[in-house]
This record gives C-alpha cells, sequence and structure tokens, in this order.
C-alpha cells in the first residue's frame, strides 16, 4: 500500500514539508523527461484505460517525482463527466491521487515460508525466450499483460501486481522516470534486468534502456527478483553484460568483499535528520520572542559559520562538544545574538528555549525511507549504526524520531567517545560495538560531509 500523504499538501515552508522540497537549487542538477502518449498501440486497440501521459522529474541523476495522468480511468464503468485521475508524488511526499485501490494481492514469496506467487506485469509485444525460464524460477503468475510500461506501474502501485518485468531493451527514459519516482516513494524499486539502477542525468546517448527493466514494490522483492534473474539468464548468454550501456549509473561504490558489505553506518546532522525549519529562521525568531535586536538571519548565519570554523579549545583535544554541548553553543548563540555577553540572563533563556526545540522531534525530518531501509537491511542481516559529532543528548532524540534499539545496533556519539570524525577513533570504536574490529572493508558509511565522512 503506498505510503500516506502529508497532512498538508501546500508547497511551502509551512505546511510541514521536508526542506528539501522546497529549497533552491541550481536548475543544471534537474532533468524532467516526458512522454506525452504512453500506451498509442492500446489506444487503438481499444484498451483506453492503459493509456498513460508521463511525466518524471530527476535530480542528479535520480527520480524524485512523478506524474502519471490516466485520462481514461475508469472507461466504461463511470460517466465522461468522472471519467480520468492523476497519479503524483515523490521522495518524502508518498503517493496521491490513487483514490481507493480496487485491487490487492498477497504477499508475494520471497522465500520458502511463503506459499504466495508474485504476479507480474509483462510486455504483451516483446519476445524474450528467457522470460519463460525467469518466471519458472520465480514462480511467478503473469497478471497483466501490456506494452504500457505507465500502466505496468499504476499495476504497482494499486497493488495488482508485485512487479514487472522486460528482459531486452525496449522502455525509455520517459517510460520509467514518472513510474521510478513513484515506487521509490511507495517503498519500491526500478532497475535494469539485473539490479543496476538507471542514470536519469542528461545524456542523449542514455536515453534508451538498453538492459531492459524490472520494477518491484519492495526492495525485498527486487533484489529476490533481480538475482532470479541473474541466476538464470546466466547459462543463457552473457546480456546485458556484453553491452555498452550509458543508461546504467555507473557504480558508487568498489565491489563488495566477499560475502557481502555487513553493516551500515550512517550520519545524523544533514543526512538523517534535518531541521524542519532553517536554522537561521529558528534563531532570529527566538531572538525577537528574548528581546535581542538586530539580529538578521545573515548576521546569525555568520555567526554560526564563524562558531564552526573555530577550532576546539586545546583542553577537549579537537572534541567540539564535551557533555550537553552548551559550552560551545553558549559562545556561538551569544555571537549569533549580537554579541550578547556570556553573563546575560537572556542569553540563557534563549539557550534554553533552543535546546527545548531541538529535543522535540516535531522540529527535526527524517529522512524518507530511512526507517524503511534500516529495518529492511537489519532483516538481511546487515548491522547499522550511527557516528555522528554530537553532544550526549543524541541517544534520546534518535528514540524520540523512531530510532531505538529494535532500529540500531549501535549509537557512537563523539562526545561520549571524545573522539570527533573524522578522527578514525570513532570509527574504530563503532567497529567493535558491531563486533566487526579491523573490518572495515565490509562497512558503508554515509553522510553529508567530504571531509568528516569521505576522506
Amino acid at each position: 500500500t503506498p505510503r500516506p500523504a502529508p497532512a498538508n499538501h501546500a508547497v511551502s515552508p509551512a505546511a510541514g514539508w521536508p526542506p528539501y522540497l522546497i529549497k533552491p537549487m541550481d536548475v543544471s542538477r534537474v532533468v524532467v523527461y516526458v512522454d506525452p502518449l504512453d500506451g498509442t498501440n492500446e489506444y487503438a486497440g481499444g484498451e483506453r484505460e492503459a493509456v498513460t501521459c508521463l511525466m518524471g522529474v530527476a535530480v542528479d541523476g535520480t527520480p524524485v517525482a512523478g506524474i502519471i495522468g490516466q485520462p481514461f480511468h475508469g472507461y466504461g464503468r463511470v460517466t465522461d463527466a468522472r471519467l480520468g485521475r492523476t497519479v503524483w508524488g515523490g521522495r518524502g511526499v508518498g503517493v496521491l491521487g490513487l483514490g481507493e485501490v480496487e485491487y490487492t494481492v498477497d504477499r508475494p514469496r520471497v522465500d520458502a515460508n511463503n506459499p504466495n506467487p508474485p504476479v507480474v506485469c509483462v510486455n504483451r509485444i516483446t519476445r524474450e525466450h528467457r522470460q519463460e525460464a525467469v518466471m519458472a524460477a520465480l514462480g511467478g503468475v503473469v497478471g497483466v499483460k501490456i506494452s504500457a510500461t505507465g500502466f505496468h506501474y499504476l499495476n504497482l502501485l494499486e497493488g495488482r501486481a508485485h512487479c514487472a518485468l522486460l528482459l531486452r531493451e525496449g522502455v525509455k527514459k520517459w517510460d520509467t522516470c514518472a513510474g521510478e519516482a513513484l515506487l521509490r516513494a511507495a517503498g519500491g524499486a526500478v532497475t535494469d534486468t539485473v539490479g543496476r539502477p538507471y542514470d536519469y542525468t542528461y545524456n542523449l546517448d542514455g536515453v534508451l534502456n538498453l538492459s531492459g527493466m524490472t520494477a518491484s514494490v519492495t526492495t525485498t522483492l527486487h533484489r529476490h527478483l533481480t538475482a532470479t534473474i541473474r541466476h538464470v539468464i546466466a547459462p543463457l548468454g552473457d546480456y546485458p553484460y556484453d553491452i555498452r550501456d550509458p543508461s546504467v549509473r555507473p557504480p558508487l561504490l568498489p565491489p563488495p568483499p566477499r560475502g557481502g558489505y555487513r553493516a551500515l553506518t550512517v550520519d545524523v546532522g544533514g543526512c538523517l535528520l534535518t531541521p524542519a525549519e532553517p536554522v537561521t529562521t529558528t534563531y532570529t525568531r527566538l531572538a525577537v520572542v528574548h528581546g535581542f535586536t538586530n539580529v538578521t538571519e545573515a548576521s546569525a548565519k555568520a555567526a554560526i559559520r564563524a562558531g564552526f570554523a573555530a577550532p576546539p579549545p586545546l583542553e577537549q583535544r579537537g572534541v567540539r562538544y564535551v557533555g550537553d554541548g552548551k559550552s560551545f553553543w553558549r559562545p556561538l548563540v551569544a555571537a549569533a545574538m549580537g554579541g550578547a555577553t556570556l553573563d546575560d540572563p537572556k542569553l540563557e533563556a534563549v539557550l534554553s528555549d533552543l535546546y527545548r526545540h531541538y529535543e522535540d522531534p516535531a522540529n527535526w525530518h527524517v529522512a524518507p525511507g530511512a526507517k524503511e531501509a534500516f529495518a529492511d537491511l537489519r532483516g538481511g542481516g546487515v548491522k547499522v549504526a550511527i557516528i555522528s559529532n554530537w553532544d550526549t543528548r543524541l541517544a534520546a532524540l534518535l528514540r524520540k524520531c523512531g530510532f531505538d534499539e529494535t532500529m540500531l545496533d549501535a549509537v557512537v556519539c563523539s562526545a561520549e567517545e571524545m573522539s570527533d570524525k573524522p578522527d578514525g577513533r570513532i570509527f574504530d570504536v563503532a567497529l567493535a560495538r558491531l563486533g566487526l574490529a579491523g573490518e572495515g572493508a565490509g562497512v558503508v558509511h554515509v553522510g553529508d560531509s567530504v571531509t568528516n565522512d569521505v576522506e
């Protein structure tokens, strides 16, 4: 079932939308793929409901928003006045416009304990000699046999099918971008036939998806589907590995060690959690409340940047936050309040309000899909840990945001270990807590800082 939409639908800061959805970005990062009429053959054959209009938006090569217009939805069942619908959504929003979903399917079989076969959408026109072998190995049944890719995605989103399968070239970026954005928003996945992600950056040579297409309603099912395909096609030929396919995204990571990656570690600020309100807006709002004058967002931003640029005191051994972090935040907030003195009673009041503000989970946005991804990884035997430069309140905040012991294997905080990233000691502590001491090659770390998280 697609995730519910947010309570507020207006795209504005007040609506509580994730900050990245309303943050300006350079237009060079954005590519829009449009198919004004998907399902031409179906239209000509009278299968009007399969006709769709597709628009997908990709940022940095990844689909983030999709619109599927279905002008003949309800054809033959409703009056012309009620004909048609628009399904839309994307990352951090969910999927809207489906209305009351009329079709549901049982949970697909991904292991021997589940007897339900996956229901698969296949292309009616394409002849592919390996499809029968893949379907047999998958234990799947054909639920929809039609050529229109947009309609395949709608079948998955509505629950009529679990996955879609095209084992050869035949779809293009404008066929897949919108549907991939919507499926990703609903917890699913789209890749080429063997599990490699598409690259939606602007590249006219990569418009045709030469390596086919697979789509699934869950990432767990998608891993099972693509692993099955790889196993089946291995003795049947080299495709798709024998072609140069510019539609496929180059690998972001080196090949995993034998046995695969064993753990994921994640940064918090700006990665797992993002302030719901711009930090400078929070500072200037509280400055007014507490009677600090001449504080602007620009002056607050400059003070915050200067505070983070300054090295920690020598006695703190290069660690920014000690204990609850007030020894760092008090002088920074004083500077942001227009140069208030450290003994100003108003300073302590605004500092307390800032602490209460950032201890409230309502004032943070959780990265879309993070909880589902962590649960999925841990269900597959991959450990998940937090490594963050933060004060000792971190574990409590994470629990309030839904990341407790059932979601995480370890929380490693710089203030508790007296080691700030990029110092290797904090990473060593995390490996030890995960039972992987000395096995860093089997761990992937995700963060937002080149200095602290990458180098």
